[in-house]
């Protein structure tokens, strides 16, 4: 008898082994699923979000969105489409808060309150605690993945949003290797096809903010086409805007989701 191997899984996600086993939020329960289907004339912001835990559900609080029938969540483990709200479907999160949000929660609210968009689709994939070499070996299947998704369910990605340094800076990563993992994560999700816009955010903060992967992150910025300068969340300090040295509070959560808001509105 003659076997046919199958076709790799176009929406395959690769787990972190440091984020203890647990893996992204997949589980929809509790979320309202919504319909995805496009509207024609609507001005949609598709956003696939990625990093590290200030990109995850990670933040403190119960954040309820005021453009909240306006605001989605792409689930890249199953492709629906929910209501975003709390903790975020797709990346994982932080198993130490009773009440957790994510930072791009706000962000996509704000986009809306400032009529920037008709409709925000957020995308999230990102793993906690990571390092970018992590992203470069294999995690960047999970950005492709999203995008994947994204195009199923007939969206074109509006950009994709980069958070990510914070682990790679208390670790000691250095200026030249974080700039190789980070343009080969950009290279290898555009050899899939993905040509979408790519925000860098200055993310960095680990108790104080790393020069050399803020170095690197210019550096890439300035190394790609298409690749562009995201907000400095680094400006956001302990204990102001963190309740440890590195994790979003409310106010910190809030504050980065303005800069993002600046940052995007900017340039849609």
């Amino acid at each position: 008898m003659r076997f046919i191997a199958s076709a790799p899984d176009p929406f395959a996600m690769p787990e972190s082994s440091n984020t203890a086993g647990r893996g992204g939020n997949w589980n929809p329960t509790g979320k309202t699923v919504v319909d995805p289907r496009p509207v024609p004339g609507e001005n949609a912001g598709v956003f696939i979000v990625w990093g590290q835990s200030s990109a995850t559900n990670a933040a403190a609080g119960t954040y309820v969105p005021t453009n909240a029938a306006h605001l989605f969540n792409l689930n890249p483990y199953d492709g629906g489409i929910y209501r975003a709200s709390g903790s975020l479907l797709g990346c994982d999160y932080a198993d130490n808060l009773t009440n957790v949000d994510n930072m791009f929660t706000r962000a996509g609210d704000k986009l809306l309150t400032d009529d920037v968009f008709d409709r925000v689709i957020l995308a999230p994939c990102g793993m906690g605690g990571t390092f970018i070499a992590q992203w470069e070996a294999s995690l960047y299947q999970r950005i492709i993945a999203t995008w994947k998704r994204c195009l199923a369910q007939g969206y074109d990605v509006t950009a994709i949003l980069q958070q990510h340094g914070e682990w790679d800076n208390n670790f000691g990563t250095t200026q030249a290797a974080y700039r190789a993992s980070g343009n080969a994560v950009i290279a290898k999700v555009r050899a899939a096809g993905c040509s979408a816009p790519w925000f860098i955010a200055k993310s960095t903060y680990y108790s104080n903010p790393g020069a050399a992967i803020r170095a690197a992150i210019d550096q890439i910025v300035s190394d790609t086409a298409n690749v562009f300068a995201g907000p400095d969340t680094d400006v956001i300090l302990t204990p102001a805007g963190r309740y440890d040295a590195v994790h979003w509070n409310a106010t910190g959560a809030d504050q980065a989701a303005g800069l993002w808001r600046d940052v995007l509105a900017g340039d849609f």
